[in-house]
């Protein structure tokens, strides 16, 4: 008799905001120092995804161009995403996020509103170098009527954090003379 009554409730979940975090295998045999020279070649102002605009929230996104063991990072996020959650990834965009000491990076998120459709759906912050003194990544969400809530995960190298493209978030402070470089790679589902 228990089991009838069980039919009548349905749970539907209408949003979803997800955080996954981990760390690229050894196995991959990825050369950061190979990614980090490429990434440098592309660090100067005619890479630079907010040119000429002070406040834009891209400011410290490069274009990186095709690099094959950034290649390899993202294929095997998207093996690794399409084994575990029966979803496939399409890549959308691939940027290099470079802070300088005392720089952080805004908060913001991928969406482009008058383009949803082309917005991505999953995006992902690999982190190539951070320095002795890490940094953050600091979700910003809702949860009903649990307002302003915050993650936030520690930047190390060979870490990887994909997450809801919606989510808004942003990067600490640099405390480091040298360079914080993460790689952000934008997905779309299918």
């Amino acid at each position: 008799m228990q089991n009838q009554n069980l039919r009548y409730f349905k749970k539907h979940l209408l949003s979803e905001h997800f955080l996954i975090e981990g760390f690229i295998e050894k196995e991959l045999k990825i050369n950061p120092e190979e990614i980090k020279s490429h990434i440098l070649n592309h660090y100067n102002e005619k890479y630079q995804s907010g040119k000429g605009d002070i406040f834009s929230k891209f400011n410290q996104y490069y274009d990186i161009g095709y690099h094959q063991h950034i290649h390899w990072i993202q294929d095997h996020l998207k093996d690794h995403y399409k084994a575990n959650y029966n979803w496939g990834l399409v890549v959308n965009d691939t940027k290099a996020v470079i802070q300088k000491q005392n720089e952080m990076v805004n908060t913001h998120n991928h969406l482009t509103v008058f383009d949803l459709n082309g917005s991505p759906d999953v995006s992902m912050l690999y982190t190539l170098q951070s320095g002795e003194e890490n940094s953050f990544v600091i979700f910003d969400y809702d949860d009903g009527r649990k307002k302003e809530r915050q993650f936030k995960i520690e930047l190390v190298p060979n870490k990887f954090v994909l997450f809801s493209s919606h989510i808004p978030h942003r990067i600490t402070e640099n405390k480091n003379k040298d360079l914080m470089i993460n790689i952000s790679y934008k997905f779309q589902l299918y």
